[in-house]
């Protein structure tokens, strides 16, 4: 397994393996690696010739200077991780893979008036702005994702169309805990007994998709926040039911023929997000 610093190193060493007809798959991340990472890994495996991954806390898309310093970082560990899932380039670029004021005025629209929009500004922009800068330096043939960052998912793939980036996005199922905790890096953070009534966001996600029929969106969503709530050291911050397509936020069943719940809820001072689908 090669580790590489520059876009230097990179573009020499897949040049010539796309040049000689391998196909790329990327996966991006920023590290403190989980089973949830390595899932995708494998999918890259799986499709691809040739797999890169890359590891990088991009400080564009934090808005909170706190969370930002307090993101796990474990490169030791995770480069470990990867060369055993069998990994074959791992790309870990210093803060030189940014400009310090990026002239990036790229206008998300909707997806970035709402849910992580709305509660993290700039956010987005600063997603956007590193996987863009990430493809076009890997140049993958595909690039993976999680669905458990489900906006960020979609808000990939509208950049990439927008732009007429030349890479497929796979979007990947979330990998869950045997309890349904949706895998995180944050998940690190959490206390014993924040662990142990973390679940209960999963809990009413299941909820709201088994009832979507019984009550209006309204009801599903206070009673889940006051499942939710019902914890002390719990608080919701948003959840909503929205088009998987679109992300527009539903007010009532429409002919969306699915629908994803998402929700953030700070357990202590850990932010989870989550979310489930909805077929109708």
């Amino acid at each position: 397994m090669l580790i590489l610093n520059t876009k230097e190193e990179i573009k020499n060493n897949i040049g010539p393996l796309k040049e000689g007809g391998k196909s790329v798959g990327f996966v991006p991340t920023m590290g403190a690696l989980h089973e949830g990472h390595i899932s995708l890994l494998k999918r890259a495996k799986e499709e691809n010739e040739i797999v890169v991954c890359s590891i990088y806390v991009n400080p564009l898309q934090f808005n909170n200077k706190e969370d930002f310093a307090q993101y796990p970082r474990l490169p030791e560990k995770d480069t470990i991780l990867l060369e055993n899932a069998g990994c074959d380039i791992v790309f870990i670029p210093d803060d030189s893979i940014i400009n310090k004021s990026p002239d990036f005025n790229y206008d998300l629209g909707y997806l970035d008036e709402i849910m992580e929009g709305y509660f993290r500004p700039d956010h987005f922009k600063g997603v956007a702005y590193i996987v863009k800068t990430f493809l076009e330096i890997v140049g993958p043939d595909r690039a993976y994702f999680g669905e458990k960052d489900y906006q960020q998912l979609t808000v990939v793939k509208k950049m990439t169309r927008d732009f007429n980036l030349p890479v497929e996005i796979v979007s990947c199922p979330t990998s869950r805990e045997k309890d349904g905790l949706a895998l995180s890096s944050r998940n690190a953070r959490l206390t014993v007994p924040e662990r142990q009534i973390a679940p209960k966001i999963y809990e009413g996600l299941i909820f709201i998709k088994n009832n979507i029929h019984n009550y209006n969106f309204d009801e599903l969503k206070l009673k889940f926040v006051n499942h939710i709530e019902h914890e002390q050291q719990m608080k919701v911050e948003y959840v909503e039911i929205c088009d998987s397509e679109s992300l527009k936020i539903l007010s009532a069943l429409s002919k969306s023929k699915c629908m994803v719940v998402c929700t953030a809820v700070f357990l202590g001072n850990v932010r989870l997000i989550d979310n489930v689908k909805i077929f109708s």
